[in-house]
């Protein structure tokens, strides 16, 4: 199988001065603290799958995974693109340009390195949210995404990170 980067939303507790917590860290990294009723603020974290652990994951990798995450967020913002917009949808076989010219065609798409024929293998939505039917298409079609606020690239490869 191969890594791919999943970027959860997490709720950061924000600090007041008068809403103190004691925390006990273990040795993984996991926290038991008070102070669950302070205001929450939204957290992004880098992992390379289900079950891996950030301290796992080069700190290169972890900035190039939020700079495409960021670059995705900000395509989708400059194209009004809804994420939560509900999709319901079977594709087999289907060229993966013809995909995204149904579900994002405002978004420009290259292929760098990937045959711009590429099709999915299977993909099914039934009322799944755009983002999540985004989110698949890579493994479904066995490339690569790379977003920047230009536009979608797609690559036979993972991106070389610096």
């Amino acid at each position: 199988m191969k890594p791919f980067f999943l970027l959860a939303f997490l709720l950061s507790p924000f600090a007041h001065a008068d809403d103190k917590a004691t925390v006990n860290l273990d040795a993984g990294g996991y926290a038991s603290s008070g102070g669950s009723g302070r205001p929450k603020l939204p957290e992004v974290e880098v992992s390379k799958g289900f079950g891996s652990k950030k301290n796992d994951i080069p700190v290169a990798e972890q900035i190039a995974a939020i700079k495409s995450h960021l670059g995705y967020l900000t395509l989708m913002q400059k194209h009004s693109i809804d994420l939560s917009k509900e999709v319901t949808a079977t594709y087999t076989e289907k060229p993966l340009a013809d995909i995204f010219k149904e579900i994002l065609p405002k978004v420009p798409v290259k292929f760098d390195g990937a045959d711009a024929k590429v099709t999915v293998k299977s993909l099914t939505a039934n009322k799944a949210r755009l983002s999540a039917v985004i989110e698949h298409l890579d493994d479904a079609a066995g490339v690569y995404f790379v977003f920047s606020e230009e536009g979608i690239t797609v690559k036979a490869e993972p991106p070389i990170v610096p």
